[in-house]
């Protein structure tokens, strides 16, 4: 079946314990954002039509609950509140807590890192990282920057993204690199609320909130354009989330008068609106798509060392067959019609890692398990040229009709 696969996808380029899951039809999470305990924090699981079909609440004295995502495994959700992280497991829907450094209420905004780990920016100008969800080996990246509002994984470098929600013309929002240097700061720019990477072409999209130029695409070298000029029904939207399958476009949540909603657009295109049951209720703060993080490194890749990957496309896909890709690059990436769009540039790397080289490559193809998942590992080569190296790496599921699924975006930065 690998061989039989292996020709199909070559064909293809050439030519164009318990298990984790989710109530059935949950398409989003959206996190709740009250700035008192008083408030109602919750997170609501969404389908597709826009229908809750679960609220799971986040306990008494939780302040400003501001983002959510998928975690490292696709096994949970992380909701990142003023003190730390909320962990919302898929299988129980059970809540657990972590206490992050730099928070006592100042935490406002968190995302998945690279390399198996969280990172976090604070209302105080901190930007934190740590090996795990847990809060293991925290450390201080940048301090003495404004006051963060959000921030973001730019996956083409690795580098963070981070932006404070300000009025005031004389501050800016930074790229900063995983050792703390700014690689580049970026002209003032108001009210951000939210920002998300897209694989699609690299660039940054970032959310506004009270204006109507309510989200802006920001690319690498911090050129500036608008994607949502004079849509007044959404100025208040507090979030962006770019979905990376099956065609490049986006949500943001909205967050100020009602109806609250979740707002879908493609680039240049119409905005659909869901009309979320009693979303007005609890003022939406963020929100990401269920279970979209089926590719994701586990640690740091080192030269001359092991770099492994979890693969957890979840229960739909059980039994399923896949294959995992490497590239040097994911743009261009692969088209696969309607199925979408495998994030990896057909290279050299990609067909050795597609092989399944010995001795390079472990567990790159195979069968998921009956919880749809796997895990893969790369042998790096002790070649200290490789030392910086950006490598990404995506997969696809398949069965005997086809391919059923494509897999996310993820990158790393060889380290020595």
């Amino acid at each position: 079946m690998k061989r039989t696969y292996l020709t199909f996808l070559v064909l293809a380029l050439c030519s164009g314990a318990a298990i984790a899951q989710l109530p059935p039809g949950v398409t989003y999470a959206v996190a709740s954002m009250q700035f008192t305990s008083g408030g109602d924090n919750e997170v609501a699981l969404v389908d597709a039509k826009g229908s809750i079909t679960t609220v799971v609440k986040l306990g008494v004295g939780v302040i400003h609950p501001g983002s959510i995502c998928n975690a490292v495994r696709n096994d949970a959700f992380l909701v990142f509140d003023s003190g730390g992280i909320h962990r919302i497991d898929y299988a129980t829907l059970g809540r657990s807590y972590t206490t992050l450094k730099g928070g006592a209420g100042s935490i406002r905004w968190g995302c998945v890192d690279e390399n198996g780990g969280v990172a976090w920016v604070t209302s105080t100008g901190d930007l934190y990282r740590a090996d795990d969800e847990a809060g293991t080996n925290t450390t201080l990246i940048n301090s003495g920057g404004p006051g963060y509002n959000t921030m973001a994984w730019e996956g083409s470098s690795g580098v963070y993204f981070v932006g404070p929600y300000t009025s005031s013309s004389t501050v800016v929002s930074r790229f900063i690199a995983r050792d703390g240097t700014v690689v580049r700061s970026i002209p003032f720019i108001s009210s951000i609320t939210g920002a998300d990477w897209t694989p699609w072409n690299g660039d940054l999209l970032v959310s506004r909130y009270g204006s109507q130029d309510w989200v802006i695409r920001v690319d690498q070298l911090g050129a500036i354009t608008s994607l949502g000029q004079g849509v007044t029904a959404i100025a208040s939207t507090n979030s962006v989330e770019v979905a990376e399958q099956p065609n490049e476009s986006f949500f943001c949540t909205e967050i100020g008068a009602d109806p609250k909603g979740i707002y879908m657009m493609i680039p240049g295109g119409a905005v659909q609106t869901l009309s979320l049951t009693n979303l007005n209720l609890f003022r939406p703060a963020d929100g990401c798509f269920a279970q979209d993080r089926a590719v994701w490194g586990l640690d740091t890749w080192r030269v001359g060392r092991t770099g492994n990957l979890n693969i957890n496309f979840g229960w739909p896909q059980a039994g399923d067959y896949y294959q995992v890709a490497l590239s040097f690059s994911h743009t261009p990436g692969v088209s696969l019609g309607n199925i979408g769009e495998l994030h990896l540039t057909p290279d050299p790397i990609f067909y050795l890692s597609v092989a399944g080289v010995p001795g390079l490559f472990s567990n790159f193809a195979g069968r998921l398990s009956r919880s749809g998942t796997a895990r893969a590992s790369v042998t790096v080569p002790g070649i200290s040229a490789l030392q910086g190296t950006r490598m990404f790496a995506g997969a696809i599921t398949y069965d005997t009709t086809g391919i059923t699924q494509v897999s996310n975006c993820w990158g790393t930065t060889i380290q020595p």
